[in-house]
């Protein structure tokens, strides 16, 4: 795709992410702004920060993209046509949501898996005020896949919306549950016990999402148990989805806390229970 010669290129950071791994010549970039600095400097430390592209922040980003560890997701890319005030103000101005009422939250929209959770939510409306001035804004997901977030086209968008966005509270309960199914995704990829899973990231995530809503509806709601049956699902390629011999032995560790007989489920997925 061509882009026009006066779009600008920019790269995003989570300074959360970064803060401890951050080479200190990308700290002292002429070009780098903190768009917390208004907030004190450990806000700034913290906050998302923005850099125009150069040869040696590109080799960073791709460093990081490839690195396997959490800091992949500190790095989104960004094309606009305004005026670098203009994006700096539209940044800004992102970084709360709010609720029906006057309470403000900070949106963490430099980290990919973040923004990712909240663009699903929105109404086209509001996409298209997330963005503002910015033409194109490369995330990458939980799972690891770069998806480029774009304005809806106008005749899509029946009403203006400002910023900060107000979300209703069916896309606070979207959002919040976005986030546990993640939690639950990032815990059960975290373990290594012998077994590997089944399927690629984005079908792991996907038997996630069922096995979270199933766990929801037994009322199984310790995090070990949640974990370690998400495991088993992902190492029996979601075959023992409701099955029921596997939902007594859930809500037995429910009451016991004892995930032994779980983790026994699977040796179904590698072809060695009987």
């Amino acid at each position: 795709m061509n882009i026009p010669a006066n779009t600008q290129r920019y790269y995003l950071f989570d300074g959360a992410l970064l803060n401890s791994t951050a080479p200190s010549w990308l700290l002292e970039q002429p070009g780098l702004y903190r768009l917390y600095d208004d907030l004190g400097e450990q806000a700034a430390s913290v906050g998302p920060w923005l850099l125009p592209t150069t040869d040696p922040v590109n080799e960073y980003t791709r460093t990081l993209l490839t690195s396997g560890t959490e800091q992949r997701f500190a790095c989104s890319g960004l094309t606009c046509r305004a005026p670098l005030p203009a994006l700096l103000e539209h940044l800004r101005a992102l970084r709360y949501l709010q609720s029906g009422g006057t309470q403000r939250y900070y949106f963490r929209y430099a980290d990919g898996r973040a923004f990712s959770d909240l663009w699903r939510t929105l109404t086209p409306a509001q996409r298209r005020a997330t963005l503002g001035p910015i033409n194109t804004w490369n995330h990458l997901d939980l799972t690891g896949n770069v998806h480029k977030a774009l304005a809806p086209h106008p005749d899509e968008v029946a009403a203006e919306v400002s910023l900060p966005l107000r979300l209703q509270p069916q896309q606070w309960h979207q959002l919040i549950e976005n986030g546990r199914i993640g939690e639950l995704f990032d815990a059960t990829a975290q373990i290594d016990d012998g077994l590997p899973p089944h399927g690629q990231p984005h079908e792991r995530y996907h038997w996630t999402c069922q096995t979270y809503a199933w766990l929801r509806r037994m009322g199984v709601e310790s995090v070990p148990v949640q974990v370690a049956a998400n495991r088993v699902i992902w190492q029996t390629a979601g075959l023992l989805l409701k099955q029921e011999q596997f939902q007594s032995a859930l809500l037995q560790a429910q009451r016991s806390g004892d995930i032994s007989r779980v983790l026994e489920f699977a040796q179904i997925g590698t072809g060695r229970r009987t």
